[in-house]
């Protein structure tokens, strides 16, 4: 209830972006992700003709990849199935384009590994501060 109005009970909903269900399955979430960058993909694909491969790699870099890295760390513990449709299509995108890139799992582990160190010098926000479990707090503030 919130102002004596009754809210509808949802299995899922948007939140800043994040698909969130309710037994925080990420298989969705991933699936219209992959769904979303795979569109952009597409139109990459068929304007190649007209751009170089670095100008391809800068409207990869601006489009897609943005879409498929924003908060990783969030959907880190998806299956490993769910995950590979990302893989794939960033495997996709380095074999068009042409360029080498870095894979999206190193990406991936270097954002989380990015998130911990601001976490642990004291340099994230005070909700994500809150978020994490009393003992782990005073175990790190042990080392």
């Amino acid at each position: 209830m919130m102002q004596g109005q009754q809210i509808a009970s949802k299995d899922s909903m948007h939140l800043l972006g994040i698909m969130v269900n309710s037994g925080f399955c990420w298989h969705e979430h991933v699936s219209a992700i992959a769904k979303s960058a795979s569109a952009k993909l597409s139109f990459l694909f068929s304007a190649k003709r007209y751009f170089t491969s670095s100008q391809l790699l800068l409207l990869y870099k601006a489009q897609s990849r943005p879409a498929l890295e924003y908060c990783s760390h969030v959907r880190g513990s998806a299956s490993k199935n769910s995950l590979r449709m990302l893989d794939s299509l960033q495997k996709r995108a380095v074999r068009f384009i042409d360029h080498p890139e870095v894979t999206r799992d190193l990406r991936r582990q270097v954002a989380d590994l990015s998130l911990f160190y601001r976490y642990f010098h004291g340099r994230c926000s005070k909700e994500l501060k809150e978020l994490v479990p009393g003992k782990l707090n005073i175990l790190l503030s042990a080392v």
